[in-house]
């Protein structure tokens, strides 16, 4: 293809108008290559490229990708903190004796089997990512930043140059693929994406590239733009572009225009064979003076001579080479502790090294010859140990790690025995995002400290949580509406300054998996665009106060959960929901940024001072939610977390929003008036669900009573439970549940997951052949029987009227075995439908289930199933787990079996699937079922976990995705970290002292300056 060089001017000279930029890379070359993309980070989210950031903090030392490489070389998928401390000091210009002392001041130095820090552990680590680093390429392109397609502008408002060019890329589309690219575009998010390709005007480079990319592939777009004058892309980072300016990444189409500047290389600049700059190293020392190997010397002879009295016990007058510091003398007074004895040798280590370039330039050596040290504060600091003034430990200094360096265990309070909780280390301490660092709980709380105030707030109950919500919605929808505006922006502001919530974000998240109700339409034809909220699910770790008031407390935000679903609580009263199936904490393990945004929602919901701020600033991102929808003709649709059955609240404030909505309908008198917000959500207790009102709720999974000839307790412990939801729309008293209105609402749909293997035959053949469940309750022995049950006699089968039948044309009726009475109700079975969102790395269609339960009214048959209340019953949703879910992760206490004698039985029955009949609950009494385990496998040092340790891949229905990758990554490791011979009977402080002096010999001081 012709470059077409139409309205396009010359570029300014590239040394005037290039573009500095960093790039990371787990690889070494002089030259940058494009043939090699998808060897380093691989994403190519924002087009086919070769890709560099302006800001260091992406892509420079210490930035993130810096960390993601490093970790990648280290095969792992992240690093641990320690080693992230170790990057970041590198990243600094530290020697390796600096990072040495400064791990040992963060408490990032783990404690030996002796209590004393373990040295050589710490040296390890350094050499260990010394070894691994990612490369840091400073680079310039030579080329002008209007020759870039602006990722974030709409077309009006991109240059010159970029708008020429993409006139002329879709002139050279074929007709036949400018209509696929018009009818193919809609199903992203924003409104500029919707329309017809006479709007192209109107869209963002995004939207620009999405359709394109219907129609063309990723690098055929890049080649074109190139040929068209186009450079590359760019686009906001992460820090930037909630702003809508600061600095941008590019991806550059055109290798020739890199020219690479510096390449970083274990924490320095190296020469570049092309011929690059290199670094400074011109006063960089180059040795050691014989007067720093003597204080060296002297110092290490004092420690030795110190720590080996003191662990003898004694407490002798002999003189120490070090003055300033006094040894006790007094009778009765203590010997140093262990702590204190490696607290103080560590703040002698910093003093000499802060006199070691004194001493090369000739200045007093002071610690054998009388020098001024009293009033040098590490001496001070070691005064203080000594005298035994350690600060006490406070609830954070509890925390302590587990098997997994991935998970961390936090001691504190819950209901029942709890005495602590297990939750990812990166919602504690912070991870990398998609976009950079992220702060985690252990920051975020000291800035709410600063908004709300330190003092101890125990965490309110979930009732409690209901029913300030509700008081303090109605005080504020009594106020006008720009008053309820000015305050919803108040208390959103209040929750970012805790930093609860992101500077640009409000209390809403999207996600893909939300996206499906993109393809679902109302009576109106409008679609809907899906929010949720999302909380920590199952057991959450509160923290109430800051400082010496901080605690920890456990919450249960998922009353109804099981120990298959939740983990449950262990024999030490120790809480981890990572052993139980449900796939929201798995997604809280892989994904800092979801980890840390649910522990905050829900943090902000349980704090008696954050609380009202949580709800009146929820109210406030529902508003502009639902406004942004009326000027896109859709429809808001809001999905709390998927088992977060705290949320009991937002259907209060959608009540007063679509009131308001509908006086303003009345008012403007609007041909169409403004459509209701509706919530879809699930949960195992009492949740409100009032379709009339446009609240609709699942019941969630429970799992089989029975399951290949054993029984599930716990599950046969809720069936009641499921029967007063699902049947009878019920409470446990019996009385009719209802509305806040006191109007009847009806029984609950619910999903149940089978065993079977997303898209196997047998799964086509179970979607082909189940139209209907014959669900069985748990049974009742005939001795428990109420006078009315025991008029229907031993046996009873009855149709939609109650009037008695057939058990072909029964809805629900009852039988007796062996002294015991069973009961059965029919529900109508749904399968899941699939719906297209986006598409794979291969272009293939990516399809995931729908999520629009509020929909699945409108596929059920007319003539539904009625429960002995006489109202209609509501349907299963039938599903499977995902295709990742591995085979044992099948085979929960969650699932139902399904296998070819249940198909043989539908085919011969209508369609029906029987759920726990009476012969195989009686059969399988007595023997318990226990689901199998993933392996553990082992790498030198011990486990290394198991494959559910390494979830990998979206949020999706049911289960969590998993990956062997990492885990085959860490099984081949050729050394562990922890594997190292045992020491002798020396004393282990002196012998990592030395190591660590011997540093100051071995690696000069930096210069601090840039190179």
């Amino acid at each position: 293809m012709a470059e077409n060089n139409e309205n396009i001017a010359s570029p300014p000279p590239a040394e005037e108008t290039g573009i500095d930029a960093y790039h990371s890379s787990p690889h070494k070359f002089d030259k940058f290559d494009i043939s090699k993309i998808g060897t380093g980070q691989g994403a190519q989210s924002y087009g086919y490229g070769v890709y560099f950031a302006e800001s260091p903090a992406v892509s420079g030392r210490g930035g993130s990708y810096d960390r993601e490489f490093t970790a990648k070389n280290l095969s792992k998928y992240d690093l641990n903190q320690q080693e992230e401390h170790i990057l970041r000091l590198m990243s600094a210009g530290k020697s390796d004796a600096d990072v040495l002392y400064d791990l040992a001041k963060m408490g990032s130095i783990p404690r030996a089997a002796d209590g004393l820090l373990d040295f050589e552990q710490a040296e390890a680590a350094i050499e260990r990512i010394k070894k691994n680093r990612s490369n840091i390429y400073e680079v310039r392109i030579n080329a002008h930043p209007d020759y870039f397609f602006d990722w974030n502008k709409k077309f009006g408002e991109q240059s010159k140059i970029a708008q020429s060019a993409i006139k002329n890329l879709i002139n050279e589309i074929s007709d036949h693929d400018k209509t696929r690219m018009s009818g193919m575009f809609n199903w992203s998010d924003g409104s500029a994406r919707h329309g017809s390709l006479e709007k192209i005007e109107k869209m963002d480079g995004a939207a620009i590239h999405d359709m394109l990319e219907n129609v063309i592939d990723r690098k055929l777009i890049s080649k074109h733009f190139l040929n068209h004058g186009i450079k590359g892309i760019k686009y906001f980072d992460y820090n930037s572009r909630w702003n809508g300016k600061g600095t941008r990444n590019y991806v550059v189409f055109d290798d020739k225009l890199i020219n690479i500047k510096r390449r970083y290389e274990m924490g320095g600049a190296v020469p570049m064979a092309s011929g690059g700059e290199t670094g400074d190293t011109q006063n960089m020392p180059q040795g050691i003076s014989p007067e720093q190997q003597s204080l060296l010397d002297q110092l290490s002879r004092a420690i030795d001579e110190s720590v080996a009295r003191y662990s003898d016990g004694h407490a002798g007058n002999s003189a120490s080479p070090a003055r300033g510091y006094q040894e006790p003398t007094m009778p009765g007074e203590p010997s140093l502790t262990r702590q204190q004895e490696q607290d103080y040798n560590i703040n002698r280590l910093q003093d000499a090294l802060n006199r070691v370039p004194a001493a090369a330039h000739g200045g007093a050596v002071g610690y054998a010859e009388g020098g001024d040290v009293e009033n040098n504060p590490a001496v001070q600091k070691a005064l203080s140990l000594t005298s035994g003034n350690a600060p006490a430990k406070d609830a954070e200094s509890q925390i302590r790690d587990t098997e997994n360096p991935k998970r961390i265990l936090v001691p504190a309070t819950g209901p029942g025995k709890i005495k602590g909780i297990v939750i990812p280390r990166h919602m504690w301490e912070g991870g990398n995002g998609k976009h950079g660092l992220i702060p985690g709980m252990r920051d975020i709380n000291r800035a709410r400290a600063s908004v709300y105030g330190s003092e101890n707030r125990d965490p309110l109950t979930i009732g409690k949580v209901a029913d300030i919500h509700k008081d303090a919605l109605d005080e504020h929808f009594k106020l006008p509406i720009n008053e309820q505006i000015s305050r919803e922006n108040a208390a959103l502001e209040g929750l970012r300054a805790a930093m609860h919530i992101g500077k640009n974000a409000d209390t809403l998240d999207e996600s893909e998996k939300l996206d499906t109700v993109r393809h679902e339409y109302d009576d109106e034809g409008r679609s809907h665009v899906a929010y949720g909220s999302k909380g920590i699910a199952g057991h959450a770790l509160y923290t109430s106060g800051s400082g010496k008031n901080q605690k920890f407390h456990v919450l249960n935000v998922c009353p109804g959960q099981t120990t298959g679903c939740g983990g449950g609580v262990d024999e030490n009263g120790i809480v981890d929901t990572k052993r139980g199936t449900c796939f929201a904490p798995n997604a809280e393990a892989q994904y800092p940024g979801a980890a840390i945004r649910r522990a905050c929602h829900t943090q902000a919901k349980f704090d008696p001072a954050m609380t009202r701020d949580w709800i009146i600033a929820h109210a406030g991102s529902l508003r502009r939610a639902a406004e942004r929808a009326d000027a896109n003709g859709e429809r808001v649709l809001f999905r709390p977390n998927v088992v977060d059955e705290s949320d009991r609240s937002t259907r209060y404030a959608i009540k007063h929003l679509n009131d308001q909505r509908e006086e303003y309908s009345k008012k403007n008198k609007l041909k169409v008036p403004l459509p209701d917000i509706i919530a879809n959500s699930y949960g195992k207790t009492t949740e409100m669900h009032d379709p009339e009102n446009g609240i609709f709720v699942t019941y969630s999974n429970t799992g089989p009573k029975t399951k290949l000839g054993q029984s599930v307790s716990e599950n046969s412990s809720r069936d009641n439970s499921r029967i007063r939801q699902t049947i009878l729309a019920q409470d446990a008293a019996g009385r009719d549940l209802v509305n806040d209105d006191g109007e009847e609402t009806p029984p609950k749909g619910s999903y149940m997951v089978t065993d079977v293997h997303r898209g196997s035959e047998l799964d086509k053949k179970m979607q082909k052949a189940f139209k209907y469940a014959k669900y069985w309750s748990a049974g009742k022995p005939v001795s428990r029987l109420s006078k009315d049950e025991i008029a229907e006699g031993e046996e009873g089968h009855f149709g939609k009227d109650g009037k008695p039948t057939t058990p072909e044309k029964a809805h629900y009726g009852h039988v007796t075995l062996n002294g015991i009475r069973y009961d059965y109700q029919k529900q109508h079975i749904l399968h899941p439908r699939l719906v297209q969102v986006g598409k794979n790395k291969d272009g293939t269609p990516h399809m995931i289930p729908t999520d629009s339960r509020f929909m699945d009214e409108k596929f059920l048959p007319k003539s539904r199933f009625v429960g002995k209340s006489g109202k209609k019953v509501g349907a299963i949703l039938l599903t499977t787990p995902t295709t990742s879910t591995s085979s044992v992760g099948h085979q929960t206490s969650f699932t139902h079996h399904v296998g070819e004698e249940h198909i043989k039985h539908a085919l011969a029955n209508n369609g029906e699937y029987e759920i726990d009949p009476p012969a195989a609950q009686q059969a399988a009494a007595g023997k318990e079922y226990v689901a199998p385990k993933e392996k553990s496998y082992f790498a030198h040092g011990g486990a290394v976990g198991s494959l559910d340790d390494l979830a990998s891949g979206e949020e999706e229905m049911c289960f969590p995705e998993r990956s062997n990758y990492a885990q085959v990554n860490n099984v081949h490791r050729s050394k562990h970290e922890d594997d190292r011979e045992l020491e002798g009977n020396r004393s282990r402080g002196v012998k990592s002292i030395d190591r660590a002096l011997r540093l100051t010999s071995q690696y000069n001081r930096p210069t601090r300056g840039r190179p």
